[in-house]
């Protein structure tokens, strides 16, 4: 499964110490050249859309932003999504692995409910349609409440995501 790179950064302005960051590559045409990813295709940042189907495009416009040719509808998602809700259950095992790789998409759906990251099911993910293969792609992202959930203690400071980490980390060098 195709993944952002993600490291730690620690922080310094001015030989001021500001703290431990992570820094994680975002998913752009970039990140796609660098996968050897056909480049041309639509690519989506879901945002509590549910995989449902609306009657107008703002709705799509909100709840799944188009990262790539934005000056285009979101015909093919509506296509996908249809497949998703209308495909009669005998027909759907072999329609969706037609556009998706199914196994791929259960290992992200799996190791997102061991690592207790639940924002993957409405939001947190970019799909891609390559249009070069005409299958959709599952990119993770943003797992930032993974893990558990967030707490404040006072002898730590939190990140610039909410994350916390101990003092005793942030004054290493």
């Amino acid at each position: 499964m195709p993944t952002p790179r993600a490291d730690y950064a620690r922080l310094y302005i001015n030989d001021e110490y500001y703290g431990l960051f992570s820094q994680v590559e975002q998913i752009d045409k970039r990140f796609l050249h660098r996968l050897g990813i056909e480049m041309h295709g639509n690519l989506y940042k879901p945002h509590y859309g549910n995989l449902g189907l609306e009657e107008n495009d703002w709705w799509y416009d909100q709840h799944y932003p188009k990262k790539t040719n934005r000056q285009s509808g979101h015909e093919d998602l509506v296509a996908f999504i249809e497949l998703i809700n209308y495909t009669p259950d005998e027909q759907f095992p072999e329609a969706i692995a037609e556009v998706l790789d199914v196994n791929e998409w259960l290992d992200w759906y799996a190791v997102n409910i061991l690592i207790g990251n639940f924002e993957m099911l409405e939001k947190n993910y970019y799909i891609y349609h390559d249009f070069s293969t005409d299958r959709w792609i599952i990119l993770p992202w943003d797992v930032d409440l993974s893990l558990g959930p967030r707490t404040w203690w006072p002898r730590e400071r939190a990140t610039s995501q909410g994350r916390m980490i101990p003092r005793s980390v942030l004054k290493a060098r």
